[in-house]
């Protein structure tokens, strides 16, 4: 397909920017970095923003040509800060994003700069083939989402991975649509949903991405992060004049998944008696709800009970 170069001051723009934020990346980096240099669509820019990384990700990532934009902040970042900071080295007329242990496909960007270009669309994301450690594929999540106004949709049920997300460059610098910087855990979701409210998004029912899962598990203080987070998103979204009676619907089902993200944090503390009163107050507003009510009230151990809410 033919690239879409723009000028600006004189010199050539890369058709996409591709953002990776690396906090001791080390063990699957060159990895991450390969699968775009194999990439079939070559117009492109990889920021790497090193957030203050104690091993040998800026080695790795250092070693590689002038397509690789190495860049070390000066101190240890917030997510959302880090992405923003990131973001605004970006100079592509796309903007996509990669963590330090995923995959590229090798048609990933031609396939979604062609979707782009062809549907005139702002955002978009795909479907995602999850990996273990060795690369080994586990399953494949594919959208379920149809193209078009999505908000109610992902307030019922998120599906947007980041990793084949492609924003247009002049949409996520707006000043309307800037990164939180606050957000340690959801700065992704933040700015997607805030997306979403506003405007049509493209699905894409292809494998964008490989999304690499092993042994490790979020820390208490990010689960209990997790529904605080949410609700600065849901709060934004409530205030919004645009919000229809669907998607007023659907944010008090959203609202009520905070006590079940709440209960997932107070499992993992051990605090079963907690986390029972939180799914009470939601247990017959979903078979989901439900089930964990019970599973909560068996007193599974709380690794189990992690591992099962994750599937």
């Amino acid at each position: 397909m033919p690239k879409v170069n723009e000028q600006k001051n004189g010199e050539n723009r890369p058709t996409v920017s591709i953002i990776m934020n690396c906090k001791n990346g080390e063990r699957f980096l060159e990895s991450a970095i390969r699968s775009v240099y194999e990439q079939t669509f070559d117009d492109w820019e990889l920021i790497f923003w090193d957030n203050v990384s104690t091993d040998d990700s800026a080695t790795i990532a250092q070693s590689f040509d002038s397509r690789v934009k190495y860049h070390l902040s000066d101190t240890n970042e917030c997510l959302g800060d880090a992405r923003r900071q990131a973001l605004k080295r970006a100079c592509g007329k796309y903007v996509t994003f990669l963590d330090t242990d995923d995959l590229y496909p090798r048609d990933r960007l031609s396939i979604q700069v062609a979707s782009m270009e062809a549907h005139g669309a702002v955002f978009s994301y795909g479907g995602v083939e999850i990996i273990d450690s060795v690369g080994k594929p586990l399953r494949q999540l594919i959208p379920r989402n149809q193209s078009g106004d999505l908000l109610a949709c992902l307030l019922k049920k998120y599906e947007v991975n980041m990793q084949t997300v492609m924003i247009s460059r002049d949409l996520v610098t707006a000043d309307e649509y800037q990164i939180d910087a606050g957000l340690g855990y959801s700065p992704d979701y933040n700015l997607f949903m805030k997306i979403a409210k506003d405007h049509p998004l493209q699905v894409e029912k292809k494998i964008l991405a490989k999304y690499r899962v092993y042994p490790q598990s979020l820390s208490r203080q990010k689960l209990r992060d997790v529904a605080v987070e949410m609700k600065i998103t849901l709060d934004h979204i409530s205030k919004s004049a645009s919000v229809t009676p669907a998607c007023a619907k659907a944010l008090k089902y959203a609202y009520c998944k905070l006590h079940y993200y709440d209960a997932i944090f107070l499992v993992s503390d051990r605090r079963y008696k907690d986390a029972l009163a939180e799914l009470t107050k939601i247990k017959f507003r979903s078979l989901q709800f439900f089930v964990s009510y019970f599973l909560v009230l068996c007193r599974l151990p709380p690794n189990l009970l992690l591992r099962i809410w994750r599937r």
